[in-house]
C-alpha cells in the first residue's frame, strides 16, 4: 500500500517538478515539503500547520485534499496507537500510601474531530449540488411540458387602446394559446407609493419578451417567465415594449389596467405621470421611381 509520503512524492515527481519549484509555487519551505514526503511529522512546527501544509501541496500536486487529510489523520492514530504503552496490572497499594492517578487514553482527538467535520461538511455539499440539480431537472421537464398560466382578478375596467408599432415585425415572439390549461389565482400586486413619479408593475402571465426603458435607459431585456412580477418607478417615462401582449398585466399607480394587448400581439407601451402616451408611429419613406430623360439626338444637315 503506497503511503502518504510516497502518494505525495510520486505526485511531484510525476509533474516533473523540484522542492525548489514547488517552494516557490506553494510558499512553503523546501525542508518542510520534504518532511511532509519523508512522513517526519515531528519536524513541522505544529499539527494543525502540517494539516494546513498538507492541503495546500496536494491542491498544488491535482490532489484530493480531503483525501490527503483523511490519511493524514489515519497516520497520527497508527502511531499513537503504536506508542501508546500496553496496560500494566496495578499493585494494591500499601497501606498509608497515596493513591496515585491512573491517566486513561482518550478516543476522540481533536485531530479526529476535524476530521469528522470536514468529511461532514463534504457530504453536505455534495446533498445539496444534488438537490439543486434535481430542482433545475424537474424546472426544466414543467417547462417542456408547458407552464401553469397566472391569472391575476380583474376589475371591471375599460383597457386602453393598443396602439400600432412599427417594430410589431420584429418583436413578435410565439405564445401559447389562451385557455392552454389551468389557470391560478394570485393576490394582486401591492400598490407603490407615489411621490410624483411614473409607478409602473408588470405580471407575466404567459412567456413573453419583453424590453423596459426607464427615463431613457434600458432597465430590462429578454424573455420574462410566467409568474415573475416587475416593478419600475421613473421621473418622467416608462416605456414597455412586448412581443405577447396578451401575455403581461400592466399596473399603472396601482390600477389594473388589463393585458397589454392579444396573445402573440407587439405591442409599445409609454406611461408618464399624466397617464399612457401614445407613440408616434415612424413614417416609412417612400422611394419615387426616376423618370428616365430621354436621349436626345443631334440632327446632322447635308451639305
Amino acid at each position: 500500500m503506497t503511503t502518504l509520503g510516497q502518494t505525495l512524492c510520486d505526485a511531484r515527481e510525476q509533474l516533473g517538478l523540484t522542492l525548489e519549484e514547488a517552494e516557490r509555487a506553494t510558499r512553503i519551505r523546501t525542508h518542510h515539503l520534504q518532511a511532509l514526503e519523508d512522513e517526519a511529522w515531528d519536524s513541522l512546527p505544529s499539527p494543525v500547520q502540517a494539516r494546513g501544509f498538507l492541503h495546500n501541496y496536494a491542491e498544488f500536486l491535482g490532489l484530493n485534499p480531503d483525501a490527503i487529510l483523511l490519511q493524514y489523520v489515519e497516520v497520527l492514530q497508527h502511531r499513537r496507537s503504536a506508542l501508546a504503552a500496553p496496560t500494566r496490572p496495578v499493585a494494591p497499594a500499601a497501606p498509608g500510601s497515596a493513591a496515585v492517578p491512573v491517566r486513561r487514553p482518550r478516543w476522540v482527538s481533536p485531530d479526529l474531530l476535524i476530521s469528522s467535520v470536514v468529511v461532514l461538511a463534504v457530504i453536505a455539499v455534495l446533498v445539496w449540488g444534488v438537490g439543486r440539480m434535481m430542482a433545475g431537472f424537474r424546472a426544466r421537464t414543467l417547462e417542456e411540458a408547458g407552464g401553469v398560466s397566472l391569472a391575476l382578478p380583474t376589475a371591471q375596467l375599460t383597457p386602453s387602446p393598443t396602439p400600432e408599432s412599427p417594430f410589431s415585425e420584429v418583436l413578435a415572439q410565439p405564445a401559447a394559446a389562451p385557455g392552454a390549461g389551468p389557470t391560478a389565482t394570485l393576490a394582486p400586486p401591492p400598490i407603490l407609493a407615489s411621490f410624483g413619479r411614473v409607478n409602473v408593475q408588470l405580471v407575466i402571465e404567459r412567456r413573453a419578451w419583453l424590453r423596459v426603458v426607464v427615463d431613457g435607459t434600458e432597465q430590462y431585456s429578454g424573455r420574462a417567465e410566467a409568474g415573475e412580477l416587475l416593478e419600475y418607478q421613473a421621473q418622467r417615462t416608462i416605456e414597455v415594449v412586448t412581443g405577447n401582449g396578451g401575455g403581461v398585466r400592466a399596473f399603472f399607480q396601482g390600477e389594473d389596467t388589463g393585458l397589454m394587448g392579444e396573445f402573440g400581439e407587439a405591442v409599445v407601451r409609454i406611461w408618464s405621470e399624466g397617464g399612457l402616451i401614445t407613440p408616434t408611429p415612424t413614417a416609412t419613406p417612400q422611394i419615387t421611381a426616376t423618370q428616365p430623360v430621354p436621349a436626345t439626338g443631334t440632327q446632322s444637315t447635308g451639305g
